[in-house]
């Protein structure tokens, strides 16, 4: 399955054992309430806040727990 990370407010809300996997985390629980400044650069928050303000697809990097930059396509909608 896809990895479905869900937020507001910059925290993590949901993550599925996918999302965890990807970012190099035990389990899904890792994720929740982290701040999302943790997996992605300033750069990357910024293109997602204005990709999530519309259903889109974008391309970003996320930094995983491991120190690794992984290449992602999200898909973004508000919610």
């Amino acid at each position: 399955p896809d990895a479905v990370l869900v937020h507001a407010d910059d925290r993590v809300l949901f993550a599925n054992p996918a999302a965890a996997r990807l970012l190099a985390l035990p389990d899904e629980r890792a994720l929740a309430g982290a701040p999302l400044a943790r997996f992605l650069d300033d750069e990357e928050r910024a293109s997602l806040a204005v990709a999530s303000t519309a259903a889109r697809h974008v391309r970003t990097r996320l930094r995983a727990a491991d120190g690794a930059t992984v290449d992602v396509e999200a898909a973004t909608s508000p919610c």
